[in-house]
């Protein structure tokens, strides 16, 4: 067949039929034109044209021979930048990367409603909290006369810090607040440490005692030895009238240990088979594997300790009443306190006119302005604590 087709040179029916066919082809592509115009068919019947297929952004026109071949957009990738409106499942078209796509946009009038009842309780709950802290503010800022009166409430009538200065005033507030600062970072970290390790010591399978160690603890968490025999106690070990009074009676805590106990134990324990094939020690499975990965539950004990050694006055009143050494900033504010009830008469200051002035101001702005110095150490650090914080309470919470 493809003899005849393509002619033979020397067949001279072969040639005749090429040159009949090439005639024929000629006259085809005159006459498309004119009956494409007269709305007239190839065969000479009237019949509807078929229009010219143009590719569109996104589409692929194939030519096979007289046919147009379309590709189906949704299997070919967009075009970049092009937004594309498609038909969603009930009927309506969304647009890809428009803001239909947003979930606020497609929210329902029922979902808006819960979002704005919400939010208002959001802002309810905030007021509630702010307001107490701002009104002890707004008291310690307001002039001691005036707060005789009552009725302040988020701002202060009669600006003055006259009631910082009385605290300032004070000799021992300095010595309290560097032995504070002191009792804080050494209490925290050594009870980290203490904790930490007997947590990873109880959470070994092969320590075989671990059973009654946490009994132990856990008895130690309901029942004390009572205040004399602590006391007695302390005294025997020379600790009385000493700065490790503050941090050792408090190094190993049983809820503290709990925690990062129950934090070790969701930890995977092929890491520590791991780092023994690879030839580490217990201690250094502690401190490179165990200690990174605790973050969270360190992070809450160490906020839990921390809060815990700032506030504490009662030791201070306890075992270093009388030392001016290794007195707390707590335990000279709970003076501060008491002098300013008594009419300034065991105030310890160096100027005479802050002596009457003690006279003149009134113990409940003192009162407040003593609770803004001791609240606002803690506040600016519990912001870097926040996400362990929340973290490693919801764990203890769920796991303990």
């Amino acid at each position: 067949m493809a003899y005849y087709a393509a002619g033979h040179p020397h067949d001279d029916l072969g040639a005749a039929d090429h040159e009949h066919r090439a005639s024929h082809q000629h006259r085809v592509r005159e006459a498309v034109p004119a009956r494409q115009q007269s709305g007239q068919g190839l065969l000479g019947g009237a019949g509807p044209v078929r229009p010219q297929l143009r590719a569109q952004p996104g589409e692929v026109l194939l030519r096979h021979r007289d046919r147009h071949l379309q590709l189906r957009r949704e299997h070919l990738p967009p075009v970049p930048g092009e937004r594309r409106a498609e038909e969603g499942h009930e009927g309506k078209h969304h647009v890809k990367g428009g803001p239909t796509m947003n979930k606020a946009f497609n929210a329902t009038r029922g979902e808006r409603a819960f979002d704005v009842v919400n939010i208002l309780i959001m802002l309810l709950l905030v007021v509630v909290t702010l307001y107490p802290f701002l009104n002890v503010l707004a008291i310690s800022l307001n002039n001691s006369q005036d707060t005789v009166r009552g009725g302040i409430g988020l701002w202060p009538r009669q600006f003055t810090l006259e009631n910082y200065k009385v605290i300032f005033a004070y000799e021992g507030l300095l010595q309290g607040f560097k032995v504070s600062i002191l009792r804080t970072v050494v209490g925290t970290v050594l009870g980290l440490l203490s904790a930490s390790m007997l947590a990873f010591t109880l959470s070994r399978a092969d320590f075989q005692a671990r059973r009654f160690v946490s009994v132990f603890l856990a008895l130690t968490m309901y029942f004390s030895g009572g205040l004399i025999p602590v006391y007695i106690l302390m005294r025997d070990l020379h600790l009385i009238g000493t700065f490790w009074v503050y941090v050792l009676p408090g190094m190993v805590g049983a809820f503290n240990v709990f925690v990062i106990r129950s934090f070790i134990d969701g930890l995977p324990f092929a890491l520590q088979e791991s780092a023994k094939l690879d030839g580490a020690n217990d201690f250094t499975i502690y401190w490179r594997i165990i200690l990174p990965l605790a973050k969270p539950a360190l992070a809450t004990i160490a906020l839990f300790l921390a809060v815990g050694q700032w506030n504490a006055f009662l030791d201070t009143y306890l075992y270093n009443g009388s030392s001016e050494t290794w007195t707390t900033l707590q335990y000279e504010l709970m003076k501060v306190l008491q002098s300013t009830q008594q009419g300034g008469a065991n105030m310890r200051t160096s100027n005479e006119d802050m002596t009457k002035l003690m006279n003149q101001v009134s113990p409940e702005s003192i009162k407040m302005a003593i609770t803004i110095v001791v609240t606002v150490p803690i506040l600016a650090v519990y912001p870097f604590l926040q996400r362990y914080f929340v973290g490693g309470m919801t764990l203890g919470a769920v796991k303990a």
